[in-house]
């Protein structure tokens, strides 16, 4: 990762953003595979969005824990939140996944 004195801000760094994609890319691999184990049908309750919503829920909150009580963000503990809780579980658990699989069992009147 670059110096935190670098003028250019995080989001703009090659690196971060290769962080992000990584856990991104595991992310979305892992809620697919969630998917396929935990199929339901348009009638039947979303069983796979509320595993992945409440298993993300609470490695995020540990994640973000743990990070915290290890010290400042910087340097490998950047990698991880970066890797981890911004690609990997926020490509897991993104809330607008709750509505997508009940909107086409919604009738319109």
């Amino acid at each position: 990762m670059a110096p935190p004195t670098s003028p250019r801000p995080l989001y703009t760094r090659p690196e971060a953003l290769a962080a992000v994609a990584v856990g991104g890319l595991i992310g979305t691999t892992l809620r697919y595979l969630v998917s396929l184990a935990l199929p339901h049908t348009q009638d039947a309750w979303p069983a796979s969005t509320v595993v992945v919503n409440l298993l993300g829920a609470f490695c995020l909150g540990l994640l973000t824990a743990s990070l915290a009580e290890l010290g400042p963000d910087a340097g490998r503990r950047r990698v991880v939140r970066l890797t981890l809780r911004v690609g990997l579980l926020g490509s897991f658990t993104p809330s607008s996944t709750l509505a997508l699989p009940r909107s086409p069992a919604r009738k319109i009147s």
